[in-house]
């Protein structure tokens, strides 16, 4: 009895150990499969994030739009590019270089800055009373961005191009634990979305200090920002930005730009704080937003498996890495030199008052000497009063262009420098870069303009042929200097001419031998006749909204003023 209770003991003991084994077994391979099953979504899930960093990189750079061949898009070829200065502009309109027309995420922010510097150049001429037609273009210029703009929006709202980046990256991605033969690819459908992040934060798009990249007495409150990241690098902590995703309003129109964190680069965010930027979950005002943000779903399928596959979700906020200055890269202002001339003035019933007589005559950029008319009864009780030979342009001689405009005599200079230090800016592409007034005083003192106005040449271009430099040089060499100035050298601002400085004056270092002779019975008051001389000037600015790529016209107009005075008085003799 006892040995038989051992026996069945031991047969119960067999069968046990062998359920045991199998649910071993069994958990073993559920422990397997559920190993499997979340290594392949986690091989999945990094597929879809690999894949949608590629998109998130890929659409920044390669979907693109051109500019259509209408004036108001063309004006944008030379910001249609990723360098600080703008291409050539000869060899974009020639098609010399394959990807000067196209515009995408890295450039439209630069075409809405370069369309909202018009604007401000326009409304600025136009709260002074010398707007002209600039309004007119600035409204030109807004419609051809916001035209670009437009398309480019259509364009990375179309899904076909996401799909085609993602399977470039997420295919390459293992998801082995799915079987051998399993890839990621793009699931198509509604799970491929925009989103608009980083409302409020800077754009790609830096703008020179207010007191620089603003026209003289105009200021856009709110316009620029400091960066928002929390550490700021160091190169940019002096930087000014425009701000993305926030309404800039100039006179009736609303520019605007995409925000792109400073030195940020493409990267995951959640669902959750995609989902509540969404233009539907949260709209903003303009019509046709460009979207940072995409969002995209991938499923990783073996070719062997009859199983539905793998799914993942993933967002990511694009960022082009490249940052811009807000400019009209090739603009200019032309500098004219009117004629100079000297007139003669008498006082025939004292000095009281004055009057001109004679021709005025021409001198130029070296000493001349001119000889003074005779006028009859150009005195009291004179018959006749005669300016003497008198040696003029000594106001001019050996002067550089610097002193021309801004020498003696002087007045209102700094009207003269707030005009041209702010158009000098907007010429500037480099990011960081600022023209100061010594740096165009330096421009304007180069010792070759001396040359240069000696040998007659009294029309001048201020340019910038690096987006870093300014350049002043005469209209012959600036076009060799400058190619695309060929195209533009015709253009005229459009605003209308103010006056910078109004008849400035000096005394004349010049000696005028005045004769006179009296009438009869009458002599001469000592210790007359004398003569003397002033220098006078007057300085004309014509504002130019840069439309046109002329970004304004600086008139000098100097002449020389000679007074003879002879009076007499009646002898009682």
């Amino acid at each position: 009895m006892i040995i038989f209770l051992k026996k069945k003991r031991s047969r119960g003991s067999i069968a046990f150990g062998a359920v045991l084994a199998v649910v071993l077994v069994i958990i073993g391979l559920a422990f397997f499969a559920l190993a499997m099953y979340m290594g392949g979504q986690n091989e999945t899930k990094n597929a879809t994030d690999a894949g949608m960093l590629n998109v998130g990189k890929k659409v920044a750079d390669n979907v693109s739009v051109p500019i259509y061949p209408t004036p108001n898009e063309l004006i944008f070829i030379d910001v249609a590019n990723d360098t600080t200065s703008g291409e050539d502009l000869l060899a974009s309109l020639t098609g010399g270089i394959s990807d000067l027309k196209e515009i995408n995420m890295h450039r439209i922010n630069r075409v809405w800055a370069k369309a909202l510097q018009i604007g401000i150049n326009a409304e600025a001429a136009d709260r002074d009373g010398f707007g002209g037609s600039a309004k007119s273009n600035a409204q030109k210029a807004f419609e051809g961005a916001q035209s670009i703009s437009n398309r480019l929006a259509d364009k990375l709202n179309e899904k076909a191009d996401r799909y085609k980046y993602f399977d470039e990256l997420a295919g390459q991605n293992s998801v082995r634990m799915l079987g051998t033969d399993a890839k990621t690819r793009a699931l198509q459908g509604d799970n491929w979305q925009t989103s608009l992040l980083e409302r409020g934060r800077e754009s790609n798009v830096t703008v020179a200090p207010p007191e620089y990249s603003m026209p003289p007495n105009f200021q856009m409150p709110n316009l620029v920002m400091k960066s928002s990241r929390k550490n700021v690098p160091a190169a940019a902590k002096d930087f000014w930005f425009l701000s993305g995703y926030s309404p800039i309003k100039l006179a009736d129109r609303t520019f605007w730009q995409i925000p792109y964190v400073y030195d940020e680069t493409p990267h995951m965010v959640s669902g959750t704080e995609f989902a509540a930027n969404t233009l539907k979950a949260k709209p903003i005002d303009w019509e046709k937003p460009i979207p940072n943000a995409f969002s995209g779903e991938g499923i990783a399928v073996a070719k062997s498996s009859k199983a539905p596959g793998q799914k993942a979700i993933s967002w990511v906020l694009t960022n082009p890495g490249q940052t811009f200055k807000m400019s009209i890269p090739h603009s200019f202002v032309r500098i004219k030199l009117d004629k100079m001339y000297s007139h003669w003035y008498f006082f025939p019933v004292g000095p009281q008052t004055k009057v001109e007589y004679g021709d005025p005559q021409e001198y130029k950029y070296q000493l001349d000497t001119h000889n003074g008319p005779k006028m009859p009864l150009g005195g009291a009780f004179c018959m006749y009063v005669q300016a003497g030979e008198v040696e003029v342009g000594g106001d001019v001689l050996a002067r550089n262009l610097d002193q021309i405009i801004f020498g003696l005599p002087d007045k209102d200079n700094e009207k003269i420098e707030a005009y041209l230090v702010n158009r000098a800016n907007e010429m500037i592409g480099k990011v960081g870069k600022v023209i100061s007034v010594d740096e165009l005083h330096d421009s304007l003192s180069d010792p070759l303009t001396i040359l240069y106005l000696l040998a007659e040449q009294t029309e001048f271009y201020m340019f910038s042929a690096d987006g870093e430099t300014i350049e002043i040089m005469p209209k012959y060499l600036a076009l060799i200097r400058a190619p695309w100035l060929l195209l533009k050298q015709g253009e005229e601002p459009d605003g209308t001419e103010m006056k910078l400085v109004d008849d400035a004056d000096c005394p004349a270092v010049l000696l005028n031998k005045v004769s006179a002779k009296p009438l009869p019975k009458c002599i001469l008051l000592p210790p007359t006749p004398i003569g003397w001389g002033l220098w006078d000037k007057d300085v004309y600015w014509t504002p130019g909204s840069g439309y046109n790529s002329c970004l304004g016209n600086l008139r000098v107009k100097r002449w020389t003023e000679i007074y003879s005075l002879g009076i007499a008085f009646p002898s009682l003799l």
